[in-house]
Parts: C-alpha cells; sequence; structure tokens
C-alpha cells in the first residue's frame, strides 16, 4: 500500500533537521502574527528627522532611509511575505490538482491536450511568466497571490497524473471500478488521497519558492507596493544604502534566507520520509 500522509509526517518529523526548522518556522510565525503586541507600532510612520538612525531603546533595530521603525515593517513585512506564499500554494494546488487528476482520469485526446498546455508553460521562464500576469492583473497582493499561483501549478499538474496513471492498476482501484464506481469518483475517493503525500511535499517546497518570487519582484518593484511593507521591497529600499547602512538589508535579508532554508530542509526531510531510507531519521 502506498505510504500514508500521518505515518510520513511522523518520520519527517523524527529528523533534526525538520524538528529545527519547525522550531524555527514556528517562531518566526508566533512573531508574525503577534507582531502588532510585541511591536506597537505603525511600520508606515514616517520621522524623517531620524532617519537610518542606529538601534536604540526607541528602535531596536533602528529606523529605515525614512525614518520608519524597522521591527515593526519586518513583522508586519513578513505577515505579507508569508500570506503571499501561502496563498499562491493553495492556488497552484486547486489548478495542478484538478488538471493533473483530469488528464491522469481521461486518457487520449484530454490527457494529450492538458500535458502539451502543461508542457508549454514549463518551457517559459517562471518570471516571464509572473511579470506577464501582473501587466494584466495589476501590481497588488491579490494581483502576485494570482499571478504566482497562475504560473507555478505545471510541475505539480505532472506529479498528481504520473502517481495516478501508477496507482489506477492497483487492486484496490480495479476492485471499485469492478463496484461499479464512476470513474470520477474512483479517481477523487481512491486513488488521490494516495497521492496526498506527495502534494503535500511539494506544497511545502514551493512555499518557499513562492516567498522568493515574491520578495524578487517586490524588488523590482513589481510586487507589493511601497508604503506597506513586505521582505522583497524593504531590500529594495536599502539597495541604496548598502555602503553606509548595511543593516537595513541584513535584516529582511536574513529573514528570507532562515525562512526559505527552514522551509526547504521540512520539504526535504518530508521527502525523505517517502523513501524506505527515511524511516531512520538522519
Amino acid at each position: 500500500m502506498p505510504t500514508t500522509p500521518s505515518g510520513s509526517l511522523r518520520r519527517a518529523i523524527a529528523s533534526t533537521g525538520a524538528r529545527w526548522s519547525l522550531l524555527l518556522l514556528g517562531m518566526m510565525l508566533a512573531a508574525i502574527v503577534f507582531g502588532p503586541v510585541i511591536r506597537p507600532v505603525d511600520p508606515n510612520a514616517l520621522d524623517l528627522a531620524n532617519a537610518a538612525a542606529p538601534p536604540s531603546v526607541a528602535h531596536p533595530l533602528g529606523t529605515d532611509e525614512s525614518g520608519r521603525d524597522v521591527m515593526a515593517r519586518l513583522l508586519y513585512g513578513g505577515r505579507v511575505s508569508l500570506a503571499v506564499g501561502l496563498a499562491s500554494v493553495v492556488c497552484s494546488l486547486m489548478v495542478g490538482i484538478s488538471l493533473g487528476t483530469v488528464a491522469g482520469t481521461h486518457r487520449g485526446t484530454v490527457d494529450a491536450v492538458v500535458m502539451r498546455f502543461t508542457d508549454a508553460m514549463l518551457s517559459i521562464p517562471t518570471i516571464f511568466l509572473v511579470i506577464a500576469a501582473l501587466t494584466f492583473l495589476g501590481a497588488s497582493t491579490v494581483g502576485l497571490i494570482a499571478a504566482i499561483g497562475a504560473t507555478s501549478w505545471m510541475g505539480l499538474a505532472r506529479l498528481v497524473r504520473g502517481e495516478m496513471l501508477s496507482l489506477r492498476e492497483q487492486p484496490f482501484v480495479e476492485a471499485s471500478r469492478a463496484l461499479g464506481a464512476p470513474e470520477a469518483r474512483v479517481a477523487w475517493r481512491h486513488v488521490l488521497p494516495h497521492v496526498v503525500p506527495s502534494i503535500v511535499i511539494t506544497a511545502t517546497l514551493g512555499v518557499g519558492t513562492a516567498i522568493l518570487t515574491e520578495s524578487a519582484l517586490s524588488f523590482l518593484g513589481l510586487g507589493v507596493q511601497p508604503p506597506a511593507a513586505s521582505w522583497g521591497n524593504m531590500l529594495s529600499g536599502a539597495q541604496n544604502y548598502l555602503a553606509s547602512t548595511p543593516r537595513l538589508a541584513l535584516f529582511p535579508g536574513l529573514s528570507i534566507v532562515a525562512t526559505v532554508v527552514a522551509i526547504n530542509v521540512l520539504g526535504d526531510a518530508m521527502r525523505d520520509a517517502l523513501e524506505p531510507s527515511g524511516a531512520s531519521p538522519r
């Protein structure tokens, strides 16, 4: 029988790297969620008289080039960056799972059309697809989520299709068909649940990729627009002050790196847990 999601999750958490990643992500998530309590300061409040001020009691991480509190913007920006990453992955899951299931269930013309469209999308660099989508959707948080989600489903669709093709000939699937279950019911109720572990792993790794994409687009001025904060546009604002005030880029840069690395380590641990060798924690 295919590996169950709960069994894979237990083996993944047994990994030391996964435990540290979960701890780090949990601490960052708690800080971001309770940011208004931890740092009850308006992240967009300007104080040009204190621009680029060093860390102090009033401003633990100092102020940025416009006198805004760096700690408050870091916490608020993390909320935006993580929200974009999670929401865009949810969008890509809906598209990828649906198209992958359709292609894996309906052989022949339907499968060929869906897969050729997927291959065509994969042949175009993702960043160009996202930028093209943003020209129609607009450079806003909602537009960014839709653009990233609509251009990152292809790998998942191929994964779901491949898993369904390998499972559709299993005895329990043949038994469902023999009992008269419609093909759609067999796919959604009997085959797709066994693909969940692979979907969870892909989605976990996809969050890190989405955060990097959001950060890159915001850095280029195509993502979250000022004065709203995100880690990407905080880096963009700091690029002219790297020589004089490098800490303005240090804090958002470390936040992006720490979050993405922790997510990727967790995803790798879950991927290893699906393999026979994953039974022994590293």
